[in-house]
């Protein structure tokens, strides 16, 4: 029960930071914004009015799932649940404030200082609400809001009235992105350009897959989790087919799909293999071209069994689990005869 209070707590606060201000600039304006310096003035007040929706969306589902965990073994009812999501509704509003003031300054060093601190107030205030009471918290929150707001108008915005254009195109354009990354995890989003990232949260995963004397095993586990394109359709495909057969419930379907979408996982990541034909340390540093073909074979083989693993848990959840044991030894079969006959077979003509 304490836990799972605090759990929300964090949870509701990470939510906060959810949503961009939508100021619909693109990069061509720029020449031309100057000179509407008024009427943007005008526009982005109203774009935090319009932005707010979708989070406030989000954070409405967020809260309605999560009173139940707060006020497990208690009755809980409207007078609960309202003064928790406007409280996160307020500090929302705040945040909004920090991006509007980034927009103007051109600086993220003072918005990550603020966002920092308001992440920290968020804690403290929900945590005020799910152990002493939701209405203090609100209170709490509006006047933290009303505070944040006219220092930011009067203080900060007086030295930076004027909005840098540079700065607000960039942050739309990196609202889009983001909306765009997300769309393409289930379709192809235009004009999604894929970069490749450190992403150091999987640097774990990196050491795992890239084994310990193969280098090509190395570059290709590193292609795949630093780039967007083959770890976007693995995740894509896992998500889909997690949820296909968690709702699945007759068995012989469940392990046709199962295996259906290990079919299709493996497939589409195969072009990784020749990733590599123009990559110039492969020519700098030969190494011999077995080395390549095993390499990449054992990446496929781990992702494909990583994910065999997550369907086996998603059959379990909905056809039962002698179905999901009996799917994962078929699932094992599968793995063996991919890894082992086809990626051969449908890289052999174009590597020679």
């Amino acid at each position: 029960m304490f836990w799972g209070k605090v759990f929300v707590a964090i949870l509701l606060s990470v939510a906060v930071s959810i949503g961009a201000l939508s100021s619909l600039v693109v990069e061509a304006d720029q020449v031309f914004l100057s000179s509407m310096e008024e009427k943007w003035q005008v526009h982005l007040k109203q774009t935090k009015i319009k932005s707010i929706l979708l989070p406030g969306f989000i954070l409405l589902l967020l809260t309605g799932i999560s009173i139940p965990i707060v006020f497990s073994g208690e009755k809980f009812g409207w007078m609960e649940f309202l003064p928790i999501f406007l409280t996160a509704f307020a500090l929302k509003w705040i945040e909004f404030d920090i991006q509007e003031l980034e927009a103007r300054m051109g600086s993220e060093k003072l918005g990550r200082n603020l966002r920092m601190g308001l992440f920290a107030s968020s804690i403290l205030l929900f945590v005020i609400s799910f152990f002493v009471n939701p209405w203090l918290s609100w209170g709490l929150a509006m006047g933290l809001a009303y505070i944040g707001n006219r220092w930011l108008q009067k203080s900060m915005m007086e030295k930076h009235s004027l909005v840098s254009w540079e700065k607000l195109i960039q942050l739309e354009g990196r609202r889009v992105a983001k909306l765009n990354r997300i769309i393409n995890l289930f379709t192809d989003a235009p004009h999604t350009k894929n970069h490749a990232k450190r992403r150091k949260y999987l640097d774990c995963f990196v050491h795992i897959f890239s084994g310990t004397n193969n280098p090509y095993q190395y570059l290709y586990s590193r292609i795949f989790f630093r780039g967007n394109s083959y770890s976007g359709l693995f995740f894509r495909l896992t998500i889909i087919g997690f949820l296909v057969l968690m709702f699945a419930s007759i068995p012989a379907a469940s392990i046709f799909l199962s295996i259906l979408f290990l079919y299709l996982t493996g497939f589409q990541i195969l072009p990784l293999y020749f990733q590599l034909d123009e990559h110039i340390l492969v020519h700098l540093y030969p190494q011999q071209r077995d080395k390549r073909f095993k390499g990449f074979r054992k990446v496929v083989m781990y992702l494909l069994l990583v994910e065999s693993i997550l369907f086996t848990v998603a059959v379990s959840l909905g056809a039962g689990l002698d179905t999901a044991i009996f799917s994962f030894l078929l699932n094992l079969i599968f793995i063996i005869l991919f890894h082992s006959f086809y990626i051969g077979k449908r890289t052999k003509k174009r590597d020679n």
